[in-house]
């Protein structure tokens, strides 16, 4: 008897073993992005990745050489801070003004120009284009055959800008000089300015990943993107943190409203880090009355906290702004603009005044919650129709 109860366990734990073994391969299989009829080199590598991050746990063997230079960048302190990204860009910009550089021993660009991708290298098996994340995009008033002006924002690649919108291959330059980060979030025309020059940039990328880089504030242009300066209060506001969403008031260029997000300083100015920098300012709704020269918290919510434990500080989306638009359907001139604004894994909020901007609706906060998830980005696009009715569209993902 003991015998047969024996031969029966091990029968047991062995059929055990074999499903577990047969079910560990399925869901390995299903899990894994490529499939080896597509690109046998990605299908078995494609797990790889994780020696190119710093978002493993400190010591883990694949990410160690990136958390090592991560660690140099930030020393002797643990974070890479805001002052020490200007002192690179000022270095720099320091060696770009040395004299061997008007001798004719400047930089150039040997390419390539285009994200060409051989079918080897990528998940489908096909040849293709690719570029890095873009963040933003603004495009003139008018915009036409003759002229469209087209701005676009890269998370880590700076302004690039073209004047023939419409043409079948538009010729596009980079259009950064003065910024002090390749990471973009947000630009805006100013709707004041009937020319069309007066553009707005917003510094950091406001995706809330942890290779989203943070930003050094606010600029501006005048002259259609050809140079940039820094709008000065914005950077308390805005320091360690990325703004990703800018308005500026329809019927006031002084007053300008713009929007925080979580982001990182890390191994290079398009490379987000490990850690957001102790002390970086609450993420939310900013406002400036006195066209930038101070800016004012006048709404959040609660943010994730960090915990200085994790590989990265898990705070990533919540509470940070992605979205800001004025409205002035069925308002008399006399009256300040109404805006309305949307916040990650909040909703959307409107105002007339910063005394009365309040928290969202009932409908519009159910609505916005119900499809909300970690990563729940809120854009508001604004239709305006005739009479007094504004139309809202909201996007989630």
């Amino acid at each position: 008897m003991p015998r047969t109860r024996s031969t029966f366990i091990s029968i047991f734990l062995t059929s055990v073993l074999i499903i577990t073994v047969i079910t560990s391969f399925v869901l390995h299989v299903q899990a894994a992005p490529v499939q080896t009829h597509f690109n046998h080199f990605l299908s078995t590598h494609y797990d790889d990745d994780g020696q190119y991050d710093d978002n493993s746990p400190p010591g883990a063997f694949l990410s160690g050489p990136e958390q090592e230079l991560y660690g140099d960048r930030a020393y002797p302190h643990k974070d890479v801070t805001y002052t020490q990204v200007m002192e690179a860009y000022q270095a720099y910009q320091s060696m770009a003004r040395h004299p061997w550089v008007s001798q004719g021993q400047s930089w150039h660009l040997v390419g390539p120009i285009t994200g060409t991708t051989p079918a080897p290298v990528t998940y489908t098996g096909r040849a293709t284009t690719v570029s890095g994340r873009v963040t933003a995009i603004a495009i003139s008033d008018p915009c036409n055959q003759s002229v469209c002006r087209i701005w676009v924002g890269a998370a880590g690649g700076g302004i690039w800008a073209t004047s023939n919108g419409f043409a079948q291959a538009p010729t596009w330059h980079s259009s950064s000089s003065g910024l002090a980060s390749n990471a973009i979030g947000s630009i805006v025309l100013d709707p004041n300015d009937s020319t069309g020059a007066t553009l707005y940039v917003g510094t950091g990328e406001e995706n809330g990943s942890s290779d989203s880089e943070a930003g050094v504030g606010l600029y501006k242009s005048t002259d259609y993107g050809v140079s940039w300066k820094i709008v000065p209060g914005s950077v308390t506001a805005a320091k360690d943190r990325s703004i990703g969403a800018i308005a500026i008031d329809p019927t006031n260029p002084k007053h300008i409203y713009i929007g925080t997000d979580v982001a990182r300083h890390g191994a290079s100015a398009v490379n987000g880090g490990r850690f957001t920098p102790p002390g970086a300012p609450q993420v939310g709704l900013y406002e400036s009355t006195n066209g930038g020269s101070t800016f004012k918290l006048v709404f959040s919510k609660a943010s994730d906290v960090v915990n200085p434990g994790s590989p990265n500080g898990s705070d990533f989306f919540r509470g940070g702004v992605s979205k800001i638009a004025f409205d002035r359907t069925g308002l008399a001139a006399s009256q300040p603009s109404r805006v309305y604004f949307s916040m990650f894994d909040y909703g959307v909020a409107e105002g007339l005044l910063i005394a009365r901007i309040r928290v969202p609706s009932l409908r519009l906060r159910q609505m916005a919650r119900s499809c909300v998830s970690t990563r729940a980005i809120l854009m508001v696009q604004l239709l305006i129709s005739t009479g007094s009715m504004t139309r809202m569209y909201p996007h989630l993902n």
